[in-house]
């Protein structure tokens, strides 16, 4: 059983209004750990890229870039928030010189690892699932707290920034077991940093509103003293839901056609030749249904040589995958018909 919180919030007139908080129990089915084997969908996860000036300090003197005042660090690919460190000391680091702190007073202690990815097509999808693995270490640099806690934070928003919905995960095994890592964790000295390796599974609904245009992944800190954080790593996780559609090329006859073959989940589609973008987003809006398969989309296809059709299958619950096919018309040089089949598979939770 995976926790994962959802909050959504909705902004009008300079101010929040709170619509609704939900906490869902969300049942996870297990998977097998991946170990962060799959290609890395974040850029240098290891924090070493970027304009560091060291111009402040957390323990050691002249070792960290100091973000203040919302003014960010120019670490490339990443977004740190307010009151947070970026720290250069090979000797402490776990994976080349640097990592960074996210202090127990941080004005927001978030560190956004993807930003602003669109969201059906960016490296954080609605309907899938990720793991997120990472090095992380307590520290308190008052030495006021014995413990810190972390979190993945998903966030759903808009190009207006007028309302966003939140998931959030804080259950942690250690990499590659199904053994619970302590969290919140022990803070440790300075000089002997408790540095673990965790990783979380955190699986995305689909989005409560067609306004919501774009998804964020960051990591937080949590209950109690601050976090260093070092090395992550972000894959999505294939899931086990498949969707078959085969495109058969027009010889001619108009005989042309378009088929779903086979699918573990779905019942619904919509298609059209103008692009992704022009489907419906929602499964009510959808009223082409199959119940048995193979199933024939399209047929009696003719007329331009060459077509792209875009395929949308959606599932009750909401989640949907794309995929495309292109129809040819294809006459042999002795005016014999032939027919070629271009098989595609969709994925559900999982990027093509």
């Amino acid at each position: 059983m995976q926790r994962i919180r959802t909050t959504l919030f909705l902004k009008s007139t300079g101010c929040f209004i709170l619509t609704s908080i939900l906490t869902i129990l969300i049942t996870v089915q297990a998977k097998a750990q991946i170990c962060c084997d799959q290609a890395n969908l974040i850029a240098n996860g290891s924090f070493e890229n970027g304009a560091f000036s060291a111009d402040s300090s957390v323990v050691d003197p002249n070792n960290a870039m100091f973000a203040p005042n919302y003014a960010g660090i120019p670490i490339d690919n990443i977004t740190m928030d307010a009151e947070t460190f970026w720290i250069e000391d090979p000797s402490r680091a776990t994976d080349g010189n640097r990592f960074f702190y996210l202090p127990e007073n941080a004005v927001r202690g978030k560190c956004v690892f993807l930003e602003q990815q669109p969201i059906f097509d960016g490296n954080i999808k609605p309907c899938a699932t990720y793991q997120v693995t990472f090095d992380v270490a307590g520290f308190d640099e008052n030495g006021d707290n014995p413990t810190s806690g972390f979190a993945i934070e998903v966030f759903y928003k808009n190009n207006n920034s007028t309302s966003y919905e939140q998931f959030s995960t804080d259950d942690f095994v250690f990499e590659c077991t199904t053994t619970p890592a302590p969290n919140p964790m022990p803070t440790s000295s300075w000089n002997n940093l408790n540095w673990t390796r965790v990783s979380a599974f955190i699986t995305l609904p689909p989005p409560s509103s067609p306004d919501f245009t774009f998804t964020e992944l960051l990591v937080s800190g949590s209950n109690g003293g601050g976090i260093l954080v070092d090395d992550i790593c972000v894959n999505q996780v294939a899931e086990n839901i498949s969707i078959t559609a085969v495109g058969t090329d027009d010889t001619g006859s108009s005989n042309g056609r378009i088929d779903i073959t086979a699918a573990s989940s779905g019942d619904r589609y919509a298609y059209n030749t103008t692009g992704f973008g022009d489907l419906p987003l929602n499964y009510s809006a959808v009223t082409n249904a199959f119940s048995t398969l193979p199933h024939t989309v399209l047929d009696n296809i003719t007329g331009d040589p060459t077509t792209t059709y875009y395929l949308r299958v959606y599932e009750s619950g909401g989640c949907f995958k794309d995929t495309s096919l292109v129809i040819d018309q294809v006459v042999s040089s002795n005016h014999c018909t032939m027919t070629k089949t271009n098989p595609h598979i969709l994925y559900f939770g999982r990027g093509e």
